[in-house]
């Protein structure tokens, strides 16, 4: 017997507010660790992984969204670029790998660059003020891009709820 279409929907709008609180949770928890300790945990890491594999399992999302995960290719182009002990570390490239595999490879781009456009104005505005070269964590920058791009992809897709008959 076929469960009834609003059943169905409200089945799956409960399971993708679920997982996206988890995903904004997760977001949160990688952002106070990297700016309180500037390290950012592996099974933090593993719990955004694991919405992404929620959101392709229970969510009807596309598998093509792990694609998203190559997003961390340029982070680490750029870190294996820097210098030693300056520059882009291994928990953001990490995040942004287990970040895009949850927004798929467009919306991972779009949050890398709000993110990216956030944290340069933000080193920009505290070497004016104190003119000081001193290291800065990126986890905040993206965490926030992230949460920007899944808001908005909740916001501008049509109720794919009501499309499940």
């Amino acid at each position: 017997m076929q469960a009834e279409p609003a059943f169905q929907a409200a089945e799956v709008f409960w399971m993708e507010m679920l997982v996206s609180t988890a995903f904004f949770s997760l977001l949160a928890a990688v952002s106070v660790r990297d700016i309180w300790y500037r390290e950012v945990s592996d099974r933090l890491q593993a719990g955004i992984v694991m919405t992404a594999c929620l959101r392709v399992l229970f969510l009807n999302v596309s598998p093509c969204y792990i694609l998203g995960g190559f997003i961390l290719v340029p982070y680490l182009v750029a870190a294996l670029c820097g210098k030693e002990g300056k520059g882009i570390g291994g928990g953001d490239i990490k995040l942004a790998g287990s970040s895009g595999m949850v927004l798929g490879l467009q919306g991972a781009v779009s949050a890398s660059l709000i993110g990216l456009v956030l944290f340069l104005g933000y080193v920009y505005l505290q070497k004016r003020a104190d003119g000081k070269e001193k290291g800065f964590p990126l986890c905040p920058f993206l965490c926030f891009g992230a949460a920007v791009i899944l808001s908005l992809i909740h916001i501008s897709e049509p109720t794919r709820h009501a499309q499940i008959s």
